[in-house]
């Protein structure tokens, strides 16, 4: 009678062991983008950065023809 119910319950034991894994596997990737998406915001923003940073030059650029007359 014991083997049976051991037999019966195995399956229950087998992915209560196994079920970390499965959570793990399964929000891995969250995981990873989430350690990933600081770089990512930062790859979409750099053109923002990059034209805030240099706008006074095109800016001065700009009117400096302008300020020379």
């Amino acid at each position: 009678m014991r083997a049976f119910v051991v037999g019966a319950l195995a399956p229950k034991f087998v992915v209560g062991a196994l079920a970390p894994k499965f959570v793990i596997d399964a929000l891995a990737p969250k995981f990873v983008v989430g350690a990933l998406a600081p770089k990512f915001v930062v790859g979409a923003l750099a053109p923002k950065f990059v034209i805030d940073a240099l706008a006074p030059k095109f800016v001065v650029g700009a009117l400096a023809p302008k300020s020379v007359f």
